[in-house]
């Protein structure tokens, strides 16, 4: 339930959306729980985006994120890395970080819809990367119990993550095992719960125009980037 849901928002998606692609990826790989036989206590960080529906501002997020570390995988020619080289994936793990995208509601979308069709379009012509793979997901205790980082995209969707999984922390501890060299401190067991960008709600596009999703792709990309910079 998403009762206290941000009054300016019914939803994170179009009610009509783009069922082709041309993606390579493997279809059914977002619809995917995390992994339950996943410890812990390894060294991999599960980065969760979440906004209303998961099929507009955390699907942008989430590839954004995909695409920033299969560049920088590229950038440092890492042949070793387990992740594919095209950004469409639904799932990816370079460098043991694993990056996906949750839904908090279905009350306006089913899961398992689609992208919308003015994000899908966006995404490709504005940044060459193709999301028509994306299918929403519910957030779920299991994601919870794995998760290092969910990233809300207002203040409010961190508030009613925190109040309906009240395993969380807000220590800025992360939680894995080893391995993470920045300012968060390792080896905590519950995961943090952050805005993507503190007192900045990222404005909800749903059923508006193109030029509004133009907006909020260009308001998200630098924010996840600034985000991964620091992890």
């Amino acid at each position: 339930m998403i009762s206290n849901s941000n009054s300016n928002s019914n939803s994170d998606s179009d009610s009509n959306s783009n069922s082709n692609s041309n993606s390579d990826s493997d279809s059914n790989s977002n619809s995917k729980e995390l992994n339950e036989s996943e410890s812990k206590s390894d060294s991999k960080i599960y980065i969760i985006f979440i906004c209303t529906s998961n099929t507009c501002r955390s699907p942008i997020a989430e590839y954004f994120a995909k695409k920033y570390y299969i560049d920088k995988q590229l950038n440092s020619s890492s042949s070793s890395s387990s992740s594919s080289s095209n950004s469409s994936t639904c799932s990816i793990n370079i460098n043991n970080i694993i990056i996906c995208s949750r839904a908090l509601s279905n009350e306006y979308e089913p899961e398992n819809s689609p992208p919308s069709n003015h994000g899908i379009t966006i995404m490709q012509q504005e940044y060459n990367i193709d999301i028509t793979k994306h299918k929403s997901k519910m957030l779920t205790i299991n994601d919870i119990q794995h998760a290092s980082l969910l990233i809300g995209v207002t203040k409010n969707h961190c508030n009613i993550i925190k109040n309906k999984f009240p395993i969380t922390n807000n220590n800025n501890k992360l939680r894995l095992g080893s391995g993470l060299e920045s300012g968060l401190e390792s080896g905590l067991g519950l995961p943090i719960v952050m805005q993507l960008k503190i007192n900045q709600d990222i404005s909800d596009p749903w059923h508006q125009d193109i030029k509004s999703y133009k907006k909020c792709a260009a308001q998200i990309q630098p924010l996840v980037y600034a985000l991964l910079d620091s992890i």
